[in-house]
C-alpha cells in the first residue's frame, strides 16, 4: 500500500510541474507581457491553493474557466492540442505550486530595495 501512496505522490508532483510548464507556455503563446503573465500565474496559484485548502483536486476544466479571456483558445484546449499529459483532475502539490508565486515575491523584494 505504501508503494501506491508513493506513486500517487510522484504523479501529483509530475502533474503539478506539467501544469506550471503549460501555464508558462500558454501565457507565452498568448503573447502576454511580464505583468500579464504574472497576473495569470497568480490566478492559477489562487485557484490551486483554494482547491488544496478545501481538500479538493485541481480540475483542468474549472481552471480553464478561471483563465477564460486570456487567449482565444481555452487553457484546456491548449493543453490537449500541445500534448501535455495532464489528467482531468489531480491533487495539488503545495511545494510545486509555490513556484507560481516565486517570481512575484522576488520582484517585490527588488522593488522594496529601490
Amino acid at each position: 500500500m505504501d508503494f501506491l501512496g508513493a506513486s500517487e505522490g510522484l504523479n501529483a508532483k509530475a502533474q503539478n510541474k506539467g501544469l506550471l510548464q503549460a501555464v508558462d507556455d500558454f501565457t507565452a503563446e498568448a503573447q502576454l507581457d511580464k505583468s500579464e503573465r504574472q497576473t495569470v500565474r497568480q490566478q492559477v496559484y489562487s485557484y490551486c491553493n483554494e482547491q488544496l485548502q478545501a481538500g479538493e483536486e485541481i480540475e483542468l476544466e474549472s481552471l480553464s474557466k478561471e483563465l477564460a479571456g486570456v487567449s482565444e483558445v481555452s487553457f484546456q484546449e491548449f493543453t490537449a492540442e500541445k500534448g501535455y499529459e495532464l489528467e482531468e483532475s489531480f491533487p495539488a502539490d503545495r511545494s510545486t505550486l509555490r513556484q507560481l508565486t516565486k517570481f512575484c515575491r522576488q520582484r517585490r523584494r527588488v522593488n522594496h530595495q529601490l
